[in-house]
């Protein structure tokens, strides 16, 4: 089988991060028109703050848009998660997904979260939290997890 991202963004945070991104480019912009009109000391500490700002901006969009599943030849990875993100399709007896859509006013936005429930053959259940995702993409998650290890 050949291998397979999954992108996983949050539409939420896709939009915050696309906004600040827009901002920090702005902002940019403004500064360095500030310096050229006056070169102030005033004006260069805002053209340095705002390359700081327009790097970060940068960097946490790309680091979401790394956010998914990568489907191996041998192995799935989480590359969201910080450790124990790798599991080999050997090691898995099937896997479920779970999201949350009954209507409520008092649960949380965490609440609705979407989960890939992965068994292991050693008795274990491994739950990977993927954040808020449709339900469209949870499924095409689910469905390479189980066709890959059948």
């Amino acid at each position: 089988m050949e291998n397979k991202f999954i992108r996983i963004v949050q539409p939420l945070t896709l939009m915050f991060l696309v906004v600040l991104d827009i901002a920090a480019a702005a902002l940019f912009i403004l500064a360095i028109i500030r310096v050229k009109n006056a070169a102030t000391f005033h004006a260069v500490a805002s053209l340095i703050i705002n390359i700081v700002v327009l790097v970060t901006a940068v960097i946490s969009t790309i680091q979401s848009l790394k956010s998914g599943v990568k489907l191996n030849d041998e192995s799935l990875e989480f590359t969201g998660l910080d450790n124990d993100n790798t599991y080999n399709y050997s090691d898995i007896k099937k896997a479920e997904a779970v999201k949350d859509t009954k209507a409520s006013f008092k649960k949380n936005y965490v609440e609705r979260y979407s989960s890939i429930i992965l068994y292991l053959n050693d008795d274990s259940v491994a739950t990977i939290e993927l954040g808020y995702t449709s339900k469209k993409r949870l499924n095409q998650i689910l469905d390479e997890i189980n066709k890959r290890c059948d």
